[in-house]
């Protein structure tokens, strides 16, 4: 028996438009935001290792 071929592609069930929308986000997501007061005293710690780094020439 010969099947006839189908217009939609076999595993697709639901169109992207039909998904439902998640207006607030997921509360446990892999890549989260850092807060800026958290690393405030880490990030200028860096920065000053590395201007002084510059100056040195450890920089190219």
């Amino acid at each position: 028996m010969i099947e006839k071929p189908t217009e939609e592609e076999p595993g697709f069930e639901a169109e992207v438009d039909e998904l439902p929308e998640d207006d607030q986000g997921s509360p446990n997501t892999l890549e989260e935001e850092p807060k800026p007061e958290d690393d405030l005293p880490e990030m200028q710690e860096a920065q000053e290792q590395a201007a002084e780094e510059r100056k040195e020439g450890g920089y190219q």
